[in-house]
């Protein structure tokens, strides 16, 4: 994402200057209009820039975060994109907050500060370099990154829900950990029950320049899998929950649909599961909650593009298999932890499920479709209607009116910057 070398470098002489640097910084919010009601939060990252510069913890999460944070300050400062910038803050701001605002989830500890208001930092990158920076380093604020990319096509914006989801998987605390553990035990009892039906992981790779044996028994393949896969899980389920039917779409256009995943030396697979599995666990997210005619059509969709593989493959370096597996088992092991981390209520949740926590529903889907003929301006725009309906309305409108485009476009922005 970064040039983390150069960042180093920079970084490393300029915190010799660092307090300078951070009142620059905070002078510039304090001038900027559009950050003035976030100068309480952005007294509370300046702070906690002081007390870690003033260390010796240098890393390149550290370095990054105040890549982002000095330059999303610069953007707004330089009236850069004010209005896709607004835009997309209260976009996050209404993820943000329709999940720590729940009724259920007073006072629940998470690592950013009260009442948290993310901010959007306009970065580089195509149309897939929507990013969020883990909170591992305890920053007080999210920063989603939106890549230039996406200035012009709003419809795309339902993949903040997901990024977003990044961000409450790791602040939200005990959150990260209870669902790793929930995936696991889930995993291992239908694998020691004899439910699944899975290979053992058997195959000789190159590490070091010498031959390494791998091997797995079927349970301990399944919970490599799902626990590298959960935090990725967790955000596609959020973002499902957020904007409904629209994110699937979306999903599916930016993933697109192989079926073939990498395997990462002796660390297992990628972090992100199989594309097409991918699309395949979000289409049965839909049916279990409520929206079988939308999962329909979409898997239909899907279909004109690829045929349903038979089996799921894991390559080491795109060219040693490493394992497949048959889908019908994939899936079934998909239905029982979707089910599992849809449903099980969580200590870090104060007991209540994620569904329990967020959810979309039809009356949801109904605003969503109003709002979509409501950009074209074929329909009033929906009196309660919040900015993630927005975000889903854009996605609809324009795969039915695609030439309408720049008119959906500017529309949904004005609509979502006010």
């Amino acid at each position: 994402m970064y040039d983390i070398e150069l960042l180093n470098r920079i970084t490393r002489i300029r915190t010799l200057h660092y307090r300078r640097d951070l009142d620059e910084i905070y002078l510039l919010a304090k001038s900027t209009p559009s950050l003035t009601r976030h100068l309480p939060e952005l007294q509370e990252v300046i702070n906690w820039f002081d007390g870690i510069f003033s260390t010796d913890i240098k890393h390149e999460e550290l370095t990054g975060f105040w890549f982002d944070f000095a330059n999303m300050v610069l953007q707004r400062y330089a009236v850069l994109f004010t209005t896709e910038l607004s835009a997309a803050d209260n976009l996050v701001r209404n993820f943000f907050h329709r999940f720590f605002m729940a009724p259920g989830l007073s006072q629940i500890k998470t690592s950013y500060r009260e009442n948290v208001t993310p901010l959007v930092f306009l970065g580089r990158g195509g149309r897939k370099a929507y990013y969020t920076l883990p909170p591992t380093i305890h920053r007080p604020l999210a920063i989603i990154r939106l890549p230039r990319a996406a200035l012009n096509n709003v419809w795309r914006w339902t993949v903040l829900a997901h990024e977003t989801g990044h961000d409450v998987f790791s602040s939200v605390g005990g959150l990260a950990r209870e669902m790793d553990v929930l995936v696991a035990s889930t995993v291992n009892q239908a694998a020691a029950s004899g439910y699944l039906c899975l290979p053992p992981v058997n195959a000789v790779i190159e590490g070091n320049g010498a031959p390494v044996v791998l091997e797995m028994s079927p349970g301990q393949f399944a919970v490599s899998l799902w626990s590298r896969w959960v935090n990725e899980l967790f955000a596609d389920l959020f973002s499902i929950l957020m904007c409904g039917p629209a994110c699937v779409l979306t999903m599916q256009e930016l993933l697109g649909f192989n079926s073939v995943g990498n395997w990462h030396g002796l660390q297992g697979p990628d972090a992100h599961p199989v594309p097409i599995f991918r699309n395949m666990i979000n289409l049965r997210v839909l049916h279990r909650i409520g929206f079988i005619s939308d999962a329909g059509l979409l898997e239909r969709r899907m279909g004109c593009y690829v045929q349903s593989p038979s089996e799921i493959i894991w390559l080491h370096e795109e060219k040693v298999e490493v394992v497949r597996v048959n889908l019908v088992e994939m899936l079934k092991m998909a239905d029982i932890v979707v089910d599992a981390m849809l449903h099980t209520p969580l200590q870090s949740l104060n007991n209540h499920s994620l569904r329990q926590i967020i959810n979309f529903d039809a009356q949801d889907q109904v605003i969503v479709s109003q709002m979509a003929m409501a950009v074209i301006g074929e329909a009033p725009v929906a009196v309660n209607a919040e900015a993630r309906h927005l975000a889903a309305a854009a996605q609809i409108a324009f795969v039915e009116q695609p030439y309408q485009a720049d008119d959906i476009h500017n529309n949904v922005l004005k609509l979502m910057s006010d």
